[in-house]
């Protein structure tokens, strides 16, 4: 839960993220299966077509602020 911590000490305290820690498997199963590797990503879904408006990639870091005012005024 240190993710979730450190999203909220930053002041996002909406939308939707995924963990592994509660699933049918067991805690983390999938995270120390080594089944996958992944870096960690950022994106935005538009909720009413489930389009991804905007991705980080390995160069650029999104300005959630903004992002949210563009999305809200649509």
């Amino acid at each position: 839960m240190q993710g979730n911590a450190y999203i909220e000490s930053n002041g996002a305290t909406f939308g939707w993220s995924t963990t592994d820690s509660d699933n049918s498997m067991g805690a983390n199963a999938i995270l120390y299966s080594g089944l996958f590797s992944s870096l960690p990503w950022v994106g935005v879904i538009r909720t009413s077509d489930m389009k991804i408006t905007h991705a980080e990639d390995i160069w650029t870091y999104l300005d959630i602020d903004s992002i949210a005012v563009e999305l809200a005024s649509e």
